[in-house]
């Protein structure tokens, strides 16, 4: 495990010196032409204005991006319309012949038919996905909690995942709250 660890550490610190090399010599061609108007002889001096207005760039481009996020961020949540306790339940889901992990939203009335509302989010980055109407059946209630979940999805699967997931009852049946009840799991299929 720690071999994997620093593996995982030394690929991450490459990549991400590679990254600033590159962005170096981007920033240094990008402001090459305005370098060479104001006649700096100092070869160095040169690359430290470059990359003094490149971080001066991103610094303007990520407080934009701060600025606009901030105001959608409540609308996602109200569009989404996750009640704390249902959205904290992780859930395996079985479609199509292949497992899923996602986000239990709800529950959700189709003729006589109950259907669990399911998201399942994409990876690296979970602000998209699928939404799932899945039969009971299909579903298993895990003991993982979103904050693993999202650990497990931006990492690609390569962070600390548990030997073994516990299954547990169902959040959205009213007799499975009271504490000590045995879970509840999903027949096979």
């Amino acid at each position: 495990m720690k071999l994997k660890k620093a593996m995982l550490w030394g690929v991450t610190v490459a990549i991400i010196s590679y990254l600033v090399i590159l962005i170096l010599q981007t920033s240094y061609n990008i402001w090459k032409p305005l370098l060479e108007i104001l006649e700096f002889q100092n070869t160095v001096l040169k690359w430290s204005v470059a990359c003094a207005l490149t971080l001066v760039v991103l610094a303007i481009i990520g407080y934009a991006i701060i600025i606009l996020a901030h105001p959608f961020k409540g609308i996602m949540y109200r569009i989404l319309g996750l009640k704390a306790r249902q959205a904290k339940s992780v859930v395996l889901v079985k479609w199509g012949g292949i497992w899923f992990l996602g986000w239990l939203a709800g529950r959700t009335q189709v003729d006589e038919d109950t259907l669990y509302r399911v998201i399942v989010p994409s990876a690296p980055l979970p602000v998209s996905g699928q939404l799932m109407l899945v039969p009971r059946h299909r579903i298993i209630f895990t003991n993982l909690t979103v904050t693993e979940h999202l650990a497990q999805l931006t990492s690609m699967g390569f962070g600390d995942f548990p030997e073994s997931l516990n299954k547990c009852p169902d959040p959205l049946l009213k007799n499975n709250r009271r504490r000590g009840r045995k879970s509840q799991t999903a027949p096979p299929g």
